[in-house]
């Protein structure tokens, strides 16, 4: 735009403005550059951190961190990073849309934009990361789902980069099997490995990177000026001015964050042996998802069990998982019984909104959350390190201020607040 009124509301606001060449056919537009003064954000002089957790939040935290030049130290009680919920054999990284474009889709959306380009850093950089290209598609539930999906679509004229309405024949075309109706394609979108998500972080990181693996932090201790990590024996594993607890659940063993609202949720997976002749050439999702094969096997997923914690596969969820594929994949699944299928169990942490914790914890200087990053790990953890990395080293902060707000991990102080006052009253 070139609007007077436009240009003058900026310049009052501290901008200095100028017009150039416009672009995508208009012939000019308005240019500026903040020559206001505003609060400084200093950067820590003492540029050291610990990790706690070497899954796919803490892998990203500290690759975050390093880049901006910080030590880190990460506390893994695994022999290897990936182990807990970080390690299934795939997942999806897709954005989420909604005709009102609440806080989930918001964050989702733009979580993807910010990942595909962190995964495409990664990979520039050597990471060994294992995923598939082609997209992923997305069925409609039903008629009523699909219509839902069409004036998304047209309400927020998404481009076709990022999204593209499929009938029936078109999905079953780009599937390369059958398909039970119509839905979107993701172009964009991905299943990946998450292990080896966490693994190039940390070679992206290891420059300025220590890991401390088979150790298990077990209590905090605040000093005048850093913090201890010690274990069960009461040994200190690591001291730094910063910690972040990126360990998912078990965030709640420490005093410091076991009033946070994080439940476990199991999910199990189920691997399906690939058939001959049968080539699904993309990832398809409904209210479960099928990966195409690798090493000979499909990643057909997953469950949802509150309140369930039983650590091995069991048949009862490889056949839901079998049911969800038959609902996605008419027939791609006949003839295989649950009870031959092998699986994976992981338990990922929620908060009760269903939203990442993130940022400081209240009245603890130096210490940090990257929580609850839920079933979409994959797609939410670059850019919810990156919002941490930015708190702790004083960057301008990469989403907008309300939908930090909604991200914080404050927000549930304030909510406890608010309860305490409305009995009060």
């Amino acid at each position: 735009t070139v609007a007077g009124a436009v240009r003058q509301g900026l310049v009052k606001a501290g901008f200095a403005m100028e017009k150039r060449e416009g672009f995508a056919g208009k012939r000019g537009m308005l240019a500026g550059r903040f020559a206001g003064k505003t609060p400084a954000n200093e950067s820590p002089t003492d540029k050291r951190a610990v990790v706690i957790g070497a899954g796919l939040a803490g892998s990203a935290c500290a690759q975050r961190l390093t880049e901006r030049g910080w030590a880190v130290e990460i506390i893994e009680r695994h022999a290897v990073p990936a182990q807990a919920a970080s390690g299934i054999p795939a997942g999806l990284v897709r954005p989420v849309f909604s005709l009102d474009w609440n806080t989930h889709s918001r964050f989702t959306s733009a979580a993807f934009l910010y990942a595909s380009r962190h995964h495409a850093a990664l990979a520039q950089a050597g990471g060994a990361l294992i995923h598939g290209s082609g997209g992923v598609l997305q069925l409609a539930r039903d008629d009523t789902h699909f219509g839902k999906l069409q004036r998304v679509l047209a309400q927020f004229a998404l481009p076709p980069e990022l999204v593209q309405l499929m009938e029936t024949s078109q999905a079953t075309e780009l599937a390369g099997v059958p398909v039970a109706g119509p839905g979107c394609w993701f172009p964009e979108a991905a299943w990946m490995n998450p292990g080896s998500i966490c693994r190039a972080n940390l070679d992206a990181a290891s420059a300025r990177t220590r890991c401390l693996f088979q150790s298990d932090a077990a209590t905090l201790s605040r000093g005048d000026r850093e913090w201890e990590i010690l274990d069960a024996s009461g040994a200190v594993l690591a001291t730094a001015p910063v910690v972040i607890l990126a360990n998912a659940v078990s965030a709640g063993r420490f005093s410091q964050a076991a009033e946070l609202p994080l439940r476990p949720v199991r999910g199990q997976v189920s691997l399906l042996p690939e058939r001959e002749g049968v080539k699904l050439r993309i990832a398809v999702c409904r209210d479960g998802y099928i990966t195409p094969a690798r090493d000979g096997v499909h990643c057909l997923g997953s469950s949802f069990n509150e309140g369930m914690l039983e650590e091995s596969a069991c048949v009862e969820d490889h056949a839901a998982n079998l049911g969800r594929l038959e609902l996605m994949l008419p027939g791609f699944g006949a003839g295989v019984m649950p009870e031959n299928l092998d699986g994976r169990v992981a338990f990922r942490a929620m908060s009760f909104d269903r939203l990442p914790v993130l940022g400081q914890m209240p009245a603890e200087p130096g210490l940090f959350a990257c929580l609850a990053l839920g079933s979409r790990g994959m797609t939410w953890d670059a850019l919810a390190a990156e919002i941490v990395a930015s708190r702790i080293d004083g960057d301008p902060m990469p989403v907008e201020r309300d939908l930090l707000a909604a991200l914080d991990v404050g927000r549930f102080v304030a909510k406890r607040e608010a309860r305490g006052e409305r009995k009060q009253g």
